[in-house]
Protein backbone atom coordinates (compact mmCIF):
# COMPACT_ATOMS: atom_id res chain seq x y z
CA UNK A 1 0.00 0.00 0.00
CA UNK A 2 1.36 3.27 -0.76
CA UNK A 3 2.19 5.56 2.06
CA UNK A 4 -0.58 8.67 2.81
CA UNK A 5 -0.18 11.15 5.27
CA UNK A 6 -4.26 10.41 5.99
CA UNK A 7 -5.79 6.81 6.73
CA UNK A 8 -9.25 5.00 7.27
CA UNK A 9 -9.34 6.20 10.78
CA UNK A 10 -9.19 9.76 9.51
CA UNK A 11 -11.67 9.65 6.96
CA UNK A 12 -14.23 7.68 9.16
CA UNK A 13 -14.20 11.02 11.62
CA UNK A 14 -14.25 13.77 8.84
CA UNK A 15 -17.40 11.60 7.22
CA UNK A 16 -18.93 11.11 10.55
CA UNK A 17 -18.76 14.61 11.27
CA UNK A 18 -19.90 16.37 7.77
CA UNK A 19 -22.47 13.60 7.74
CA UNK A 20 -23.83 14.90 11.61
CA UNK A 21 -23.59 18.42 10.41
CA UNK A 22 -24.91 18.28 6.84
CA UNK A 23 -26.83 21.17 5.80
CA UNK A 24 -28.25 19.06 3.60
CA UNK A 25 -30.07 15.27 3.21
CA UNK A 26 -27.22 14.49 1.08
CA UNK A 27 -24.31 15.80 -0.94
CA UNK A 28 -25.08 17.71 -4.06
CA UNK A 29 -23.40 19.47 -6.86
CA UNK A 30 -23.65 23.62 -5.64
CA UNK A 31 -22.66 25.53 -8.95
CA UNK A 32 -19.57 28.31 -8.81
CA UNK A 33 -16.39 28.24 -10.80
CA UNK A 34 -14.61 25.19 -9.51
CA UNK A 35 -17.62 22.95 -10.05
CA UNK A 36 -18.39 23.92 -13.30
CA UNK A 37 -14.84 23.34 -14.18
CA UNK A 38 -14.70 20.02 -12.76
CA UNK A 39 -18.00 19.44 -14.37
CA UNK A 40 -17.24 20.78 -18.41
CA UNK A 41 -13.54 18.37 -17.86
CA UNK A 42 -15.38 15.26 -17.27
CA UNK A 43 -18.65 16.04 -19.06
CA UNK A 44 -16.22 16.25 -22.38
CA UNK A 45 -15.49 12.64 -22.24
CA UNK A 46 -18.74 10.98 -21.39
CA UNK A 47 -22.03 9.75 -22.52
CA UNK A 48 -23.74 6.90 -22.09
CA UNK A 49 -21.67 3.46 -22.50
CA UNK A 50 -18.59 5.39 -21.36
CA UNK A 51 -17.15 4.60 -17.38
CA UNK A 52 -16.09 7.28 -14.66
CA UNK A 53 -14.79 6.46 -11.81
CA UNK A 54 -13.80 8.83 -8.75
CA UNK A 55 -10.82 8.03 -6.51
CA UNK A 56 -11.91 8.69 -2.92
CA UNK A 57 -15.37 9.33 -3.65
CA UNK A 58 -16.05 9.44 0.37
CA UNK A 59 -19.03 12.13 0.82
CA UNK A 60 -18.63 12.65 -3.16
CA UNK A 61 -22.01 14.05 -5.10
CA UNK A 62 -20.29 13.18 -8.68
CA UNK A 63 -21.37 9.73 -9.59
CA UNK A 64 -24.75 10.46 -8.46
CA UNK A 65 -24.77 13.59 -10.89
CA UNK A 66 -22.57 11.72 -13.92
CA UNK A 67 -25.61 8.84 -14.13
CA UNK A 68 -28.39 11.34 -14.03
CA UNK A 69 -26.45 13.65 -16.49
CA UNK A 70 -24.89 11.81 -18.90
CA UNK A 71 -26.32 8.27 -18.63
CA UNK A 72 -22.78 6.99 -18.07
CA UNK A 73 -21.79 3.89 -15.76
CA UNK A 74 -20.15 5.97 -12.37
CA UNK A 75 -17.93 4.09 -10.63
CA UNK A 76 -16.65 5.14 -6.92
CA UNK A 77 -14.08 3.32 -4.27
CA UNK A 78 -13.08 4.41 -0.66
CA UNK A 79 -11.89 2.64 2.32
CA UNK A 80 -13.98 4.43 4.79
CA UNK A 81 -17.56 3.05 5.25
CA UNK A 82 -19.17 6.14 6.48
CA UNK A 83 -18.05 7.95 3.32
CA UNK A 84 -19.41 5.72 1.13
CA UNK A 85 -22.56 5.50 2.60
CA UNK A 86 -22.82 9.51 2.79
CA UNK A 87 -21.87 9.23 -1.03
CA UNK A 88 -24.80 6.60 -1.44
CA UNK A 89 -26.94 9.24 -0.06
CA UNK A 90 -26.83 11.36 -3.31
CA UNK A 91 -27.97 8.63 -5.65
CA UNK A 92 -31.12 8.64 -5.47
CA UNK A 93 -32.05 8.23 -9.33
CA UNK A 94 -30.09 6.02 -12.23
CA UNK A 95 -28.70 3.55 -9.08
CA UNK A 96 -27.94 0.89 -12.19
CA UNK A 97 -25.54 3.07 -13.39
CA UNK A 98 -24.00 3.54 -9.90
CA UNK A 99 -21.50 1.08 -7.97
CA UNK A 100 -19.87 1.96 -4.87
CA UNK A 101 -16.54 0.18 -3.99
CA UNK A 102 -15.44 -0.04 -0.60
CA UNK A 103 -11.50 -0.79 -0.36
CA UNK A 104 -8.03 0.68 -1.26
CA UNK A 105 -7.13 1.99 -4.74
CA UNK A 106 -4.02 0.62 -4.57
CA UNK A 107 -5.65 -2.95 -4.33
CA UNK A 108 -5.68 -4.41 -7.81
CA UNK A 109 -8.45 -6.84 -7.55
CA UNK A 110 -10.94 -3.80 -6.55
CA UNK A 111 -11.13 -2.17 -10.05
CA UNK A 112 -10.87 -3.38 -13.65
CA UNK A 113 -7.96 -2.01 -15.49
CA UNK A 114 -7.90 0.13 -18.58
CA UNK A 115 -11.48 0.26 -18.15
CA UNK A 116 -12.42 4.22 -17.50
CA UNK A 117 -12.86 6.71 -20.05
CA UNK A 118 -12.91 9.61 -17.19
CA UNK A 119 -10.88 8.97 -13.83
CA UNK A 120 -11.35 11.97 -11.15
CA UNK A 121 -9.81 12.92 -7.87
CA UNK A 122 -10.72 15.34 -5.71
CA UNK A 123 -8.77 16.17 -2.89
CA UNK A 124 -7.02 13.16 -2.91
CA UNK A 125 -3.60 13.48 -4.42
CA UNK A 126 -2.65 16.08 -1.50
CA UNK A 127 -2.41 13.41 0.83
CA UNK A 128 0.69 11.59 -0.92
CA UNK A 129 4.38 12.94 -0.23
CA UNK A 130 5.48 10.85 -3.59
CA UNK A 131 2.80 10.79 -6.01
CA UNK A 132 4.93 8.57 -8.70
CA UNK A 133 3.13 5.06 -6.96
CA UNK A 134 -0.52 6.81 -6.72
CA UNK A 135 -0.32 8.68 -10.76
CA UNK A 136 1.35 5.04 -12.33
CA UNK A 137 -1.85 3.36 -10.68
CA UNK A 138 -4.14 5.99 -11.66
CA UNK A 139 -2.64 5.94 -15.39
CA UNK A 140 -3.46 1.96 -15.51
CA UNK A 141 -7.10 2.56 -14.83
CA UNK A 142 -7.71 4.69 -18.02
CA UNK A 143 -8.74 3.49 -21.29
CA UNK A 144 -6.52 4.20 -24.41
CA UNK A 145 -7.22 8.58 -24.99
CA UNK A 146 -9.20 8.07 -21.66
CA UNK A 147 -8.68 11.30 -19.12
CA UNK A 148 -7.57 11.64 -15.38
CA UNK A 149 -8.87 14.94 -14.20
CA UNK A 150 -7.70 16.17 -10.95
CA UNK A 151 -8.80 19.15 -8.03
CA UNK A 152 -6.86 19.57 -5.11
CA UNK A 153 -7.44 22.08 -2.11
CA UNK A 154 -5.14 25.47 -3.05
CA UNK A 155 -2.93 25.75 0.01
CA UNK A 156 -0.63 28.07 -1.21
CA UNK A 157 -2.60 31.20 -0.43
CA UNK A 158 -5.19 32.30 1.84
CA UNK A 159 -6.78 29.17 2.85
CA UNK A 160 -3.39 27.10 3.65
CA UNK A 161 -3.05 30.15 6.53
CA UNK A 162 -6.18 29.57 7.80
CA UNK A 163 -6.19 25.87 7.80
CA UNK A 164 -2.92 26.29 9.61
CA UNK A 165 -3.95 28.48 12.08
CA UNK A 166 -7.33 26.20 12.98
CA UNK A 167 -6.02 22.76 13.14
CA UNK A 168 -2.20 22.62 11.93
CA UNK A 169 -2.45 18.91 12.13
CA UNK A 170 -4.42 18.74 9.68
CA UNK A 171 -2.65 21.27 7.48
CA UNK A 172 0.24 19.02 7.93
CA UNK A 173 -1.72 16.08 6.75
CA UNK A 174 -1.48 17.87 2.98
CA UNK A 175 1.11 18.22 0.49
CA UNK A 176 0.95 22.37 -0.36
CA UNK A 177 0.46 21.81 -4.34
CA UNK A 178 1.27 24.31 -6.94
CA UNK A 179 0.19 24.01 -10.64
CA UNK A 180 3.49 23.44 -11.80
CA UNK A 181 3.77 20.60 -8.55
CA UNK A 182 0.73 19.17 -10.21
CA UNK A 183 1.47 18.83 -13.05
CA UNK A 184 5.09 17.56 -12.49
CA UNK A 185 3.29 14.74 -10.35
CA UNK A 186 1.04 13.51 -13.27
CA UNK A 187 4.30 13.30 -15.46
CA UNK A 188 6.18 11.29 -12.36
CA UNK A 189 3.61 8.42 -13.73
CA UNK A 190 3.73 9.08 -17.19
CA UNK A 191 1.24 11.40 -18.00
CA UNK A 192 0.90 14.94 -20.04
CA UNK A 193 -1.68 17.91 -19.67
CA UNK A 194 -4.63 18.27 -21.66
CA UNK A 195 -5.42 21.33 -19.06
CA UNK A 196 -2.65 22.49 -17.61
CA UNK A 197 -3.44 23.09 -13.72
CA UNK A 198 -4.40 26.51 -12.70
CA UNK A 199 -6.52 27.77 -9.64
CA UNK A 200 -9.94 27.11 -9.70
CA UNK A 201 -12.36 29.68 -7.59
CA UNK A 202 -12.85 33.21 -6.24
CA UNK A 203 -12.96 32.96 -2.66
CA UNK A 204 -13.88 30.04 -0.38
CA UNK A 205 -12.60 29.92 3.10
CA UNK A 206 -15.54 26.98 3.85
CA UNK A 207 -13.16 24.93 2.11
CA UNK A 208 -11.10 25.28 4.73
CA UNK A 209 -11.56 22.00 7.49
CA UNK A 210 -13.01 23.85 10.57
CA UNK A 211 -14.17 20.45 12.21
CA UNK A 212 -11.66 20.55 15.51
CA UNK A 213 -12.85 24.09 16.43
CA UNK A 214 -17.08 23.58 15.00
CA UNK A 215 -17.01 20.59 17.69
CA UNK A 216 -16.54 23.19 20.43
CA UNK A 217 -19.22 25.59 19.36
CA UNK A 218 -22.79 25.88 20.26
CA UNK A 219 -24.91 24.53 17.65
CA UNK A 220 -26.47 27.85 16.96
CA UNK A 221 -22.95 29.60 16.28
CA UNK A 222 -21.69 26.47 14.19
CA UNK A 223 -25.08 27.11 12.17
CA UNK A 224 -24.28 31.07 12.05
CA UNK A 225 -20.53 30.19 10.49
CA UNK A 226 -22.14 28.03 7.92
CA UNK A 227 -24.25 30.45 7.02
CA UNK A 228 -21.74 33.16 6.75
CA UNK A 229 -18.97 31.60 4.84
CA UNK A 230 -21.52 30.24 2.24
CA UNK A 231 -22.97 34.04 1.92
CA UNK A 232 -18.67 35.10 1.14
CA UNK A 233 -18.16 32.25 -0.94
CA UNK A 234 -21.33 32.94 -3.27
CA UNK A 235 -21.08 36.78 -3.11
CA UNK A 236 -16.89 36.34 -4.25
CA UNK A 237 -18.41 33.58 -7.34
CA UNK A 238 -20.86 36.67 -7.94
CA UNK A 239 -18.14 39.17 -8.18
CA UNK A 240 -16.01 36.79 -10.33
CA UNK A 241 -18.23 36.09 -12.90
CA UNK A 242 -19.42 39.62 -13.25
CA UNK A 243 -15.54 40.41 -13.55
CA UNK A 244 -14.56 37.20 -15.30
CA UNK A 245 -11.41 36.74 -12.19
CA UNK A 246 -10.53 34.10 -10.42
CA UNK A 247 -8.92 34.27 -6.42
CA UNK A 248 -5.48 33.14 -8.58
CA UNK A 249 -2.76 31.69 -6.29
CA UNK A 250 -3.44 33.95 -3.12
CA UNK A 251 -7.48 33.24 -3.02
CA UNK A 252 -8.65 30.81 -4.88
CA UNK A 253 -9.90 27.59 -2.81
CA UNK A 254 -8.72 24.80 -5.16
CA UNK A 255 -6.52 24.00 -8.23
CA UNK A 256 -6.64 21.39 -11.16
CA UNK A 257 -5.80 19.69 -14.46
CA UNK A 258 -6.78 17.51 -16.90
CA UNK A 259 -3.96 14.65 -18.32
CA UNK A 260 -3.76 11.79 -20.38
CA UNK A 261 -1.28 9.00 -20.30
CA UNK A 262 1.55 9.68 -23.07
CA UNK A 263 1.36 8.06 -26.14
Amino acid sequence: MQTALTDELYWDKVWNFNSDHATEAAPSVERGPTTEWIDASIGAHLRPGRRFLEIGVGGSPWLAHVAEKYGAEAWGIDFSRPGLELAARAVTKDRHLVRLIEGDVFDRSKLPSAAFDVVYSGGFVEHFPSPQPLMERLAELLTPGGVLVTAVPNLCGLNGALQKLVDVETFERHVVISPARLDAAHASGGMVPVKPASFLGVLDPSAVNYSRLAVRMPPLMLRSLQFSLAKLRHASEWLGGRTGTSGGRWLAPMLGGVYQRSR
